[in-house]
């Protein structure tokens, strides 16, 4: 049973990894913005925001330490992205967003296809 139990951890622990290893950082799904941004990244990640880290930079007046944590990513190369299907999950607008951060939608915004491992990933759960 222990042994199942560390195969389980083992497993949760890796998947943030394998999403950074290809060149997209997931923030809101296990992983809070500081411990994503605390991880090594490949120049021009990709950064996607979603459930309580989404709330927490679209927060009426968000504290300065979030706004300086979305620029800290800018700064280390990141793009940032939000999927409209959370922001729409979660009752926000794109208006309620900090400047910079791109909202995703699952149709037209991959017409060309996704020509990194890290767009397929995005598209993924985008759509």
């Amino acid at each position: 049973m222990k042994r199942f139990a560390l195969l389980v951890l083992a497993a949760c622990l890796a998947l943030p990894a394998a999403a950074a290893d290809s060149g997209l950082a997931i923030a809101g799904r296990g992983a809070t913005l500081e411990q994503v941004l605390s991880a090594p990244h490949p120049a021009g990640y990709r950064l996607l925001i979603r459930s309580r880290e989404l709330e927490r930079i679209a927060a009426p007046g968000a504290r300065d330490e979030v706004v300086e944590l979305l620029e800290r990513a800018r700064r280390g190369g990141a793009v940032l992205f939000a999927c409209e299907k959370d922001l729409r999950a979660q009752e926000l607008r794109l208006a309620d967003l900090p400047r910079g951060v791109v909202t995703l939608a699952a149709s037209h915004v991959w017409e060309n296809g996704a020509s990194t491992p890290a767009d397929r990933q995005l598209r993924e759960i985008c759509s």
